[in-house]
């Protein structure tokens, strides 16, 4: 239990390198943001099902789609991310089917300079193509290269949460790009919380966690690296963000922490968001 610097409590609230099973990729490379529904197929879904293993109609159906003025790029986000959902279980006839849209592609003459096709992803076929390349990659990204570019993605995470990091246009102080630099960084002090949860209903808490965070911190990115520090020690996520709640201790009495509430600072127009420091957590 914290002494000096307080206690943080997490009354509803993640070391190692987790795996994310294969149709559960596919779903977030295809439909990243967008809630699953289940349905049934009726005869009318089964007979285009059908259709659509003519490579023919399939051909002229997507060119026909593209021609339309009102068919946005997220129209053919979604209509590439459908396809390769429907036809992901036959690879090679998905990979026939794509190929004869690319030499299409090719052929067109808005497309005669090749170091300039696929640099856009404009049409059906160029998303179908990421898609594509998602699925044939999933084996060597989780056997081969996928435990040396998460150490990389790690790494570089904690060493950008070493400093400020803006919570709203998430420029920081230590960055790889200049375009994200944090020019104006406040000052600030690193602090370590000791992180308990809450087990149970009967006021049991679980042993300490150690958390590095730093005095600029909001609270949202607080949990962010409370709920971080959790998986890489136990090596499974624990809760969403937005599903918990985090209390100061501090001398027998608890303050919930949150991103804006009665003692937010305000000025002009604009509501600051809450820091550790502004709540007056110190080391």
């Amino acid at each position: 239990m914290i002494r000096d610097i307080g206690q943080v409590r997490c009354c509803s609230v993640f070391s190692g390198i987790y795996h994310i099973v294969q149709n559960e990729m596919f779903y977030l490379c295809l439909f990243y943001g967008q809630d699953s529904e289940q349905t049934t197929l009726d005869e009318k879904c089964q007979a285009f099902a059908a259709l659509i293993r003519d490579k023919q109609f399939l051909s002229c159906f997507l060119h026909a789609l593209e021609e339309q003025k009102n068919f946005s790029i997220k129209d053919k986000c979604t209509v590439a991310s459908l396809l390769t959902l429907a036809l992901h279980g036959d690879l090679l006839y998905l990979t026939e089917v794509m190929e004869d849209l690319l030499q299409s592609l090719m052929d067109q003459s808005s497309n005669a300079n090749p170091k300039l096709l696929l640099r856009r992803t404009e049409s059906i076929v160029e998303k179908l193509l990421t898609n594509w390349m998602s699925i044939c990659l999933y084996g060597f990204l989780r056997e081969s290269v996928g435990q040396p570019l998460f150490l990389l993605v790690s790494a570089l995470t904690q060493q950008i949460s070493k400093g400020p990091v803006d919570s709203v246009t998430e420029k920081a102080l230590y960055t790889l790009s200049e375009d994200w630099l944090l020019c104006q960084a406040q000052d600030f002090e690193a602090l370590k919380l000791k992180v308990v949860f809450a087990v149970g209903t009967g006021g049991e808490v679980s042993e300490p966690l150690e958390v590095n965070a730093l005095t600029c911190d909001t609270i949202q990115q607080v949990k962010e690296k409370i709920l971080q520090n959790f998986q890489r020690k136990f090596g499974f996520l624990f809760q969403q963000i937005r599903d918990i709640e985090i209390e100061y201790e501090k001398e027998g009495k608890f303050v919930m922490l949150q991103e804006v509430d009665e003692s937010s600072e305000i000025r002009g127009h604009v509501t600051m968001l809450n820091t550790l420091k502004h709540y007056q957590v110190s080391a």
